[in-house]
């Protein structure tokens, strides 16, 4: 988390040894399971978004820094443009993350989850289609975590902390209309039952979510998603 540079607005932590003896494993789409093997020797990696540049951090026991990457710290590797990159080691040699606040919506999150994502509620983010439309919701938040638990199912949550009650009120309404617009557009039963599986709930001032797959319909939703 130290090697954070100041400006990151997302960053996602990917326990890639714990995925790799999942069940979820065999059923991830390519482009899923090429992020998972992208990084030979990786126990783990960090993805820091700042709106313009991505920053990947892999953690593990490199013999010699992995191809694409180079070695910044003990058991530490990172890998993005050359800007990002020494902002991340001038960081890291502070000792402390230049995200503070995202770091502590991680620290409650990330613990004991395979997947977790913490957004700013200004992280402008590169996605299209479907995740544009749930993208754009986050302007209502602080800030958004989301993180997945891996077993026999795979549980999805995610918790939006939004200024006041009003605006959980308005994103919680925006949300169930958006999960009954894309329920109703998908043409694919599968699909539609992964919709219509979406539990949304609101306390106070914060949102949450939550849905429960199988491995297979997990990657199914995650196929969705290839760019």
């Amino acid at each position: 988390m130290a090697a954070i540079p100041a400006g990151t607005t997302a960053i996602a932590g990917i326990d890639v040894a714990t995925l790799q003896r999942s069940p979820l494993s065999a059923a991830l789409p390519p482009y899923a399971r090429s992020l998972l093997n992208a990084v030979p020797g990786a126990s783990s990696l960090l993805l820091a978004w700042n709106g313009r540049d991505l920053l990947t951090l892999a953690k593990g026991d490199f013999a010699a820094a992995p191809s694409g990457f180079a070695i910044i710290g003990p058991h530490l590797a990172v890998s993005g443009p050359a800007e990002i990159v020494r902002a991340s080691r001038a960081q890291l040699t502070t000792g402390r993350s230049g995200a503070p606040d995202l770091l502590g919506a991680a620290s409650v999150a990330a613990p004991g989850h395979a997947i977790w994502i913490v957004t700013a509620g200004d992280a402008q983010l590169p996605f299209s289609g479907n995740l544009a439309m749930l993208a754009r919701l986050l302007r209502y938040t602080r800030y958004t975590t989301a993180t997945v638990q891996v077993g026999q199912s795979v549980t999805l949550d995610t918790a939006a902390d939004c200024a006041s009650p009003a605006s959980a009120r308005e994103l919680e309404e925006k949300l169930r209309a958006l999960v009954s617009l894309l329920s109703a557009m998908s043409r694919r039963p599968d699909l539609q039952t992964v919709w219509n599986s979406v539990s949304i709930g609101r306390h106070e001032n914060t949102v949450v979510t939550h849905l429960a797959l199988s491995p297979e319909s997990f990657a199914k939703a995650l196929a969705l998603l290839a760019p």
